[in-house]
Formats: structure tokens, C-alpha cells, sequence
């Protein structure tokens, strides 16, 4: 994805990288540290995660992406 979708080399790769595993750990301590998981929490989670997808899947033709290197 990184060299085909961002035309990104390594150092783009391992950005991407660096920024899920981020994105995973935080997830992880924020999902720790609740006792029971309530439906507003459910539901605000899955629409940051579809929003998410959505920006993912957005073409980035404007002009310059910031991977690029």
C-alpha cells in the first residue's frame, strides 16, 4: 500500500507503520481501562473507525502527499 497507493519508499512504509501500531496501543489501554464497555462507547468507536476507512480510502491527488519523500 505504501508504495503503490502513497508512492511512498521505506521511510513512508515505516510511517504507516509506526502510526497503526500507535493507533493499536492506544486502542489497547483505552479498551483496558474500562470496567464494562457501554453502547455509546461501542458506537462512537465504530464511527471514528468508519470514518477512518473513509479518509483511507479517499484519493490523495491534491497536490502532494505528505509520504512522499
Amino acid at each position: 500500500m505504501a508504495v503503490k497507493v502513497f508512492h511512498a519508499d521505506a521511510k513512508g512504509f515505516g510511517l504507516l507503520s509506526s502510526i497503526m501500531a500507535i493507533g493499536t496501543v492506544a486502542g489497547a489501554f483505552l479498551a483496558a481501562g474500562r470496567e464494562k464497555p457501554n453502547f455509546i462507547s461501542l458506537l462512537a468507536g465504530s464511527a471514528v473507525f468508519g470514518i477512518g476507512c473513509t479518509l483511507a480510502a479517499l484519493p490523495l491527488d491534491t497536490g502532494g502527499s505528505p509520504l512522499r519523500s
